[in-house]
């Protein structure tokens, strides 16, 4: 989640929640989140030191904050969608105007997801939960 205010085009704040499943057994999951749903000692085989991870990240968001002020945002850009999952993938885009559904097709400079429909149409989404459709 994240959520972002601009004042004369310039970003003013941004707030953002991250959700991850650390040393959580995969069998403790619903049945229905088991196929989509995973942890991360489960993908690497071994419980993992929360407080180290806490701390890598923290760093990551430093650095990338630090390379955003100082007029870095393109390439920070660049490495964000090189490691979007849901580029050139069939998506659901669901908003509070509805659901969409069509090909995720690039990223916006102000990160807005560009999603093609099956009209053609090429539409941007600033705020909306992303699933990727099989």
């Amino acid at each position: 989640m994240a959520e972002a205010t601009y004042e004369a085009n310039r970003l003013d704040h941004l707030v953002f929640g991250l959700g991850l499943n650390v040393n959580i057994n995969v069998s403790r999951f619903p049945r229905a989140l088991r196929k989509t749903s995973t942890s991360l000692s489960h993908e690497l085989g071994g419980e993992i030191d929360r407080t180290m991870l806490a701390r890598q990240i923290i760093e990551e968001v430093d650095r990338s904050y630090r390379d955003f002020e100082s007029g870095h945002e393109n390439q920070l850009l660049e490495e964000v969608k090189r490691l979007c999952w849901a580029l050139g993938k069939k998506v659901k885009v669901t908003t509070a105007e509805g659901a969409f559904e069509g090909d995720a097709v690039d990223l916006g400079s102000d990160g807005q997801l560009i999603v093609r429909m099956p009209d053609g149409a090429v539409v941007p989404f600033y705020a909306a939960d992303v699933m990727h459709l099989r």
